[in-house]
């Protein structure tokens, strides 16, 4: 679908039983033979045309477009049109025309079977818009998951074999998710599965999942850090942890990355795992390589997971295991990934080591290593991320090697005919993290990463390049692909699931991508900004780049153009008086601030340049230097703060910094401002007067211009505790985090610490007192948020703890926590009239606190 068109869809929880019912009414069962399979359709929508396709039949001599209005109203309302030949038509329709459509082919014998329904609603781009009830935000029940914007630690894809509606998706952060419409919407299915960690111990750590062969309802998934191994019986309905500390499995945190069902007994399972390094080195990770240098193991059950003997322990991680169908004791096993080093790696010689590929032909009992003799390449090759084998002949089987260790050098394809003897490379061009035969067609493989994305048609010989860096929904950034997956039924049908990416689909084969992430998130967001104008407009930056959402949430865009196509976004900022214009700063983008005036459309990126001044010069910053927080100025709109620090601060007041930075031209270029020294955690402009702000650092100390910061003036300092935290308690040092000023009386200001809550002034910043009544001592506050329309209404957020509101001016505080899965938020933002509040969570998205009500323009 369209960009409009998507933004505009009407969602149906109930959609699947709905079009189950349809399709029953379209097509009943007929006694003719029919061809040999149905057609696939692919529908896309604007404003006021739709365009069908389909692909060609063999054997068809002709096809039928079905169709029934939206919403079906009886089956007296379905009618048929036959189109002849054709495989695609588009028309233009009325504006607000709905109607189901699907499509069959017929031949001498008859018509097929119904190829996919599907609908549309055309819609004016310019029809709705969006009200609040006008209550504030924390009167709501509960907050909304609002499963967006795309991304996270995604790992498996998962179709069901016999029902391709029916999938599953698991992430790191957020759990394992399942689809029954085909990847289009996601719910959680985490239900049990109680390995949770993280700073506010929410993240569910779900790595792996595989479907028993042999029963679809037999799951098994595995967690990362934890040890867990769960099994469910129900399809994912509930989840058991079969690891009951007396099972075998002797490692505490172990980091489960794959399983392996016995195609011909379900009670035989292997696992695949990853050691950590600190689970074998007392408890003190090695990371002097980058990454952390891990073994692997793998254990088998044969009692469906009740017991576990380990069958092999080496030194690197093991992921897939392959087991030859004609012969259950031929095991293949992939050891390694990009993201992590071996036991074995070298840092000093720039050997990055590894094991290669397992061949055991007894079951497990003995192994065999196919490494530098087989064909790998020693410099990387033996990091073996992915393996697949091919379903009509068990002894091709393919593998991609990929790691990120310094002078390491292979990233390939490889593929063996023989079982493993030889590995010959197939494909070097860039590096390819994921790869998969699919099973409707052993001659079409597809390989992706963020890189690229590849294709084959013989069988993985020789491949075609479908997109480099850029390939993907529009905007939407590839991460590391981290798993591919098929459909059974339709070699056309591909997901791809991405470390930060989120969820990917292609209905043509590779050549386009649409996100297929609705209702699944598990990314780290750090900024959002609400439009000013707009209370279902949001903007969010994150670790899979900047997005956005126009109608609260229910779907998101994402806005990686220009020069912000790069991951790890850490903010973005809107500018109060034209919602077109805005600022961000990623990460992989560069050391400086990007800008755009077209709603994200488009972005650019600024320039760094004050002449003598030592600060950035020629755009070459001075070690880890970056953009730590951004601020448009209340009322010029076009003047922007940037504070300039040192990554990875939040805990030490002793990091270097470099004051403030100052746009005067919406971004474009930059300059120093008076503050030129110190590590800025906070900044606060009055509202009113503009000229007047305040800046607070990490150690706590207050800053003031009068003149919109040209020269400032000490103010004192709020005494947090750098170095001497208090000796009963068992926290890090304090430090100051964030700054506000209170929109009601400019000589009152409010700032966070961590840990420790809050401190408020009443005289511009000479006396500071805490103010932390009803939070938790260990907070770690990062952002504060004053109503700017109910005098004594804040909101705050904290790493650990979740949202408070006060309703008192911050002298005590109340927990609104009930719908967040996830505790470590980051940033909140809110509304102009205070009624839709939103939270940037590490881990699962983006959540809101009140309602949106959407009514038709003019109305």
């Amino acid at each position: 679908m369209t960009k409009q068109f998507l933004k505009k869809r009407v969602l149906l929880i109930s959609f699947m039983v709905i079009a189950l019912s349809i399709y029953l009414l379209f097509f009943p069962i007929t006694v003719f033979a029919t061809p040999a399979t149905a057609p696939t359709m692919v529908l896309t929508a604007d404003d006021h045309s739709i365009n069908i396709s389909w692909n060609n039949v063999s054997g068809a001599t002709g096809y039928i477009l079905d169709y029934a209005p939206y919403p079906f109203t009886g089956i007296e309302t379905i009618g048929s049109i036959d189109v002849g030949e054709i495989t695609s038509f588009e028309v233009n329709l009325w504006e607000n025309a709905a109607f189901y459509v699907a499509i069959r082919a017929y031949d001498q014998n008859g018509a097929s079977d119904y190829s996919n329904v599907d609908y549309f609603i055309l819609k004016s781009n310019q029809d709705n818009s969006y009200t609040t009830d006008g209550n504030p935000a924390y009167l709501a029940d509960e907050w909304l998951y609002l499963g967006g914007p795309p991304g996270g630690i995604g790992y498996d894809v998962r179709i069901q074999p016999d029902n391709s509606n029916i999938m599953y998706v698991t992430d790191a952060n957020a759990g394992i998710f399942k689809s029954l419409d085909g990847g289009k919407t996601w719910k959680t299915s985490s239900n049990g599965i109680g390995s949770s960690f993280g700073e506010s111990v929410d993240i569910i750590p779900s790595f792996c999942l595989t479907i028993d062969p042999n029963n679809y309802n037999t799951i098994w998934s595995g967690t990362q850090y934890t040890s867990g191994v769960y099994k469910s019986v129900d399809a994912g309905a509930t989840w058991v942890n079969m690891n009951k500390g007396d099972n075998g499995i002797s490692e505490r945190e172990l980091s489960v990355r794959g399983f392996t069902v016995d195609p011909s007994d379900s009670d035989i399972v292997y696992m695949a795992a990853e050691v950590s390094s600190w689970e074998w080195n007392n408890g003190e990770p090695i990371t002097t390589c980058g990454f952390d240098r891990t073994k692997g193991v793998v254990y088998k059950s044969l009692d469906g997971g009740d017991t576990w003997s380990k069958i092999w322990s080496g030194d690197n991680l093991a992921r897939y295991i392959w087991i030859d169908p004609r012969d259950n004791q031929t095991i293949y096993v992939s050891t390694g990934i990009f993201d992590r080093h071996a036991y074995n790696s070298d840092c000093d010689s720039f050997k990055p080591g590894g094991v290669g590929i397992l061949k055991s032909t007894d079951g497990g009992k003995s192994w065999q290593d196919q490494g530098v003799e087989n064909g790998f390449d020693s410099n990387g090759g033996l990091f073996l991320g992915s393996l697949f084998m091919d379903p009509v002949n068990p002894d091709v089987l393919l593998a991609a090697s990929y790691v990120e260790f310094e002078g390491a050098d292979s990233t390939k394809i490889y593929r063996t005919s023989d079982g493993g003897e030889n590995w010959i490379s197939v494909f070097s061009e860039f590096e390819v993290s994921s790869v998969e035969i699919c099973q409707c067609n052993n001659q079409i493989v597809y390989g992706a990463g963020k890189a690229g994305l590849v294709k084959s048609t013989d069988n993985g010989m020789t491949w075609q390049i479908l997109g480099r860096k850029n390939w993907g929904p529009p905007g939407v950034i590839a991460g590391a692909a981290i798993d591919i997956q098929c459909d059974p039924n339709d070699c056309n049908r591909v997901f791809v699931n991405n470390y930060n990416g989120g969820n990917f689909f292609s209905a043509d084969g590779g050549t386009t991508w649409s996100n297929a992430s609705d209702g699944y998130s598990g990314a780290l967001v750090s900024s959002i900004a609400v439009d000013p104008q707009n209370p279902a407009t949001l903007f969010s930056a994150s670790r899979g780049g900047f997005f956005t959402t126009t109608d609260g949430g229910a779907t998101w865009n994402g806005l990686s153009y220009g020069d912000a196509h790069e991951q790890e976004g850490t903010k973005i900022a809107i500018n109060p008086l034209d919602s077109t214009h805005l600022v961000g700063f990623i990460i992989d983008a560069g050391h400086f601030p990007l800008y755009s005036e077209d709603s994200g459309q488009d972005w650019k990126g600024a320039s760094f340049f004050t002449e003598g001044s030592g600060l950035w010069q020629d755009g070459e910053p001075e070690g880890s230097e970056s953009v730590m927080d951004l601020f448009f100025a209340p009322v010029s709109g076009r003047k922007i703060y940037a504070t300039i620090g040192e990554r990875g601060c939040s805990v030490d007041g002793g990091c270097k910094g470099r004051g403030i930075m100052v746009s005067i031209d919406g971004g474009g270029s930059w300059q120093k401002t008076g503050l030129t020294d110190g590590l800025v955690s906070g900044l606060a402009i009055n509202g009113d007067d503009e000229s007047e702000m305040y800046a607070i650092t990490y150690s706590g100390t207050l800053y003031h211009s009068s003149d919109a910061g040209t020269i400032w003036n000490l103010m004192g300092s709020s005494s947090v505790n750098v170095t001497n935290p208090d000796p009963d308690m068992s926290f890090p040092p304090q430090v100051a985090t964030v700054l506000a000023l209170d929109p009601f009386n400019n000589k009152k200001l409010y700032h966070g610490m961590n840990p420790g809550g809050i401190r408020v002034s009443l005289d511009g910043g000479a006396s500071w007192s805490d103010s932390s009544i009803g939070l938790p001592p260990e907070i770690r506050v990062t952002d504060i948020e004053p109503a700017p329309n109910r005098e004594g209404l804040l909101y705050l957020s904290g790493f650990h703890s979740g949202v408070f509101y006060s309703l008192d001016g911050g002298k005590s505080w109340l927990k609104i926590n009930n719908g967040l899965r996830n505790r470590s938020i980051n940033n909140l933002s809110l509304s102009a009239d205070g009624s839709i509040l939103y939270a940037a969570s590490g881990g699962s998205g983006v959540y809101r606190l009140g309602s949106l009500i959407m009514s038709a323009k003019g109305e």
